[in-house]
């Protein structure tokens, strides 16, 4: 009977959360943030369980909409308590973090499991240090029972430290913190929201797993698939699992990759050779140092043509900005690019090019209704001077949807 502890996809849970900046220089306004956080479940040899949660933040809406001369800076504070257990981390960022490109951040915090939880609550406490803005929000962990295995872990680096040293000198030996260090390796994770983004032009993709056997035979199965569920030659393999623990760690060349959507799939066999568990891990290949060129329409729209079905041509850079939001994470540096560029022909080609691709029946009838969204973001956020789609309830209103709930309160100078 194939297992479902979460979903066949790996688990994740991403918020938008509202983070006002302390901004240098003469602008001032709240940053959209994303946060996702990720926890992973895993086995120790004593028979017990842990979940290593990943938090990672993501500015790249904000950094849209802002100018690269401007300075500004934040702080994002976050509380994770699975039960009575309470871990705190902190993200400091500024302006040079949500530039073009956006990286990405990420903390990791450890949890130890009770021996009696079978469905601990954890709860995720997130504060602007700024303007002491805060949010939470629940999701419970279901406790595996038997075999078991984890989602791909995709990692940035993979270093193996010396027994005789121990995790104590991981720190000096390949310069990362003892937290990364699993069963005799140091495993970087890439920072990561919903899918890992990957550089073309890095030769080798590196991903952790792992499996927990507690009693029988049981084999785990890998492979990568690209968007049209084709086995990435070069990428398949398994590994016999012994009692306990079963790290795994996988190197795969790159060469066969080219741009574009693909999965870690990572399936637990019993000795039948029957599925027992399947987890998906997502994974984009994007060009090289936000390299998009190839990516940009090639060609390019006629004015007439332009205001005939989609709008004004002299809107075409706002209208950029309008879909900003809805735009995945993987196309935002192709956002970025044009924004810069000011080639109106171009923009309205892309602009064309994105709700064919979304709403390929009926392109331009989405592209008015969303605009008639836009109008009414615009009544209810905007002011004399700001478009309600260029303030940050204006941008989670469009990503999100409508809220479930108003709170109105008084302005205090902080706000």
């Amino acid at each position: 009977m194939l297992k479902n502890r979460w979903s066949k996809k790996a688990f994740w849970a991403v918020i938008a959360v509202s983070v006002s900046a302390t901004v240098f220089a003469q602008q001032s306004g709240n940053q959209g943030v994303e946060l996702a956080v990720r926890p992973l479940i895993y086995g120790q040899e004593t028979g017990s369980l842990y979940t290593d949660i990943y938090c990672t933040i993501d500015a790249s809406t904000a950094g849209y909409e802002r100018d690269e001369t401007q300075q500004w800076a934040a702080s994002l504070k976050i509380a994770l308590q699975l039960e009575d257990k309470v871990d705190a981390i902190q993200f400091r960022y500024n302006s040079q973090d949500s530039a073009i490109g956006a990286p990405l951040l990420v903390q990791k915090s450890t949890f130890l499991w009770e021996d009696g939880w079978t469905a601990p609550e954890l709860t995720v406490y997130v504060e602007d240090e700024v303007t002491g803005w805060s949010a939470q929000f629940s999701v419970e962990l279901a406790r595996p029972e038997g075999a078991f295995i984890s989602p791909a872990l995709v990692v940035e680096q993979v270093a193996e430290v010396s027994n005789a040293s121990g995790a104590e000198s991981a720190v000096s030996e390949v310069g990362v913190s003892p937290l990364y260090m699993k069963w005799g390796s140091v495993l970087v994770p890439k920072a990561a929201m919903e899918a890992v983004m990957i550089e073309e032009n890095e030769t080798e993709l590196r991903w952790y797993a792992e499996a927990y056997v507690d009693t029988g035979a049981y084999v785990v199965q890998y492979k990568i698939k690209d968007e049209s569920g084709r086995i990435v030659a070069g990428t398949g393999g398994y590994k016999r699992l012994e009692q306990g623990p079963n790290p795994v760690i996988v190197r795969v060349p790159t060469q066969a990759f080219e741009v574009g959507y693909y999965e870690i799939e990572v399936q637990l066999l019993n000795a039948k050779g029957e599925r027992q568990e399947v987890l998906l891990t997502p994974i984009w290949i994007q060009p090289a140092g936000g390299a998009v060129e190839g990516q940009l329409p090639s060609d390019r729209m006629a004015r007439v043509q332009f205001e005939r079905f989609w709008g004004e041509w002299d809107q075409c850079v706002d209208y950029l900005g309008m879909i900003a939001p809805i735009v995945e994470f993987k196309d935002r540096r192709i956002l970025m690019q044009l924004k810069e560029m000011q080639d109106t022909a171009r923009i309205a080609a892309f602009l064309s090019n994105f709700w064919t691709d979304r709403s390929p029946e009926n392109p331009a009838t989405a592209w008015r209704e969303y605009l008639l969204v836009v109008e009414e973001v615009n009544r209810a956020y905007g002011s004399r001077t700001l478009p309600g789609w260029k303030t940050h309830m204006g941008r989670v209103f469009l990503q999100y949807g409508a809220p479930s709930l108003v709170e109105e309160r008084p302005f205090d100078g902080k706000n």
